[in-house]
């Protein structure tokens, strides 16, 4: 989620179309990412439940994440908006606000 931020910021201060385009398809193929990841993890998870080694605090530790990052992906589906009607200085702002609020919240439990 970390190179993610970086990316909306990079592209939030991007000023020519090719590197707009550019951040674009690196936000995509890191959300991309992400989704692979956990759903490896929604697997391992599931394994691990059926096998009754699941600890409940690692069950509250991804509950956390998956809520933050349930309201990171909304942040940033904002973001994508906001960006693409030129609106960049409004997606700066939500990336100082919300979606903070929102990546720290998931990032909280797994550090």
């Amino acid at each position: 989620m970390a190179d993610m931020r970086n990316q909306q910021l990079e592209w939030a201060n991007a000023t020519s179309d090719i590197e707009n385009s550019a951040k674009s398809a690196g936000l995509i193929s890191l959300i991309d990412t992400i989704i692979v990841n956990l759903d490896f993890y929604n697997q391992l998870k599931d394994s691990a439940q059926s096998d009754s080694a699941f600890k409940q605090l690692e069950e509250k530790i991804y509950e956390e994440f998956d809520e933050g990052w349930e309201n990171y992906q909304g942040a940033s589906i904002s973001f994508i908006q906001l960006i693409n009607n030129n609106r960049n200085e409004e997606a700066f702002n939500l990336l100082k606000t919300d979606a903070l609020d929102a990546y720290v919240a998931a990032n909280k439990g797994i550090r």
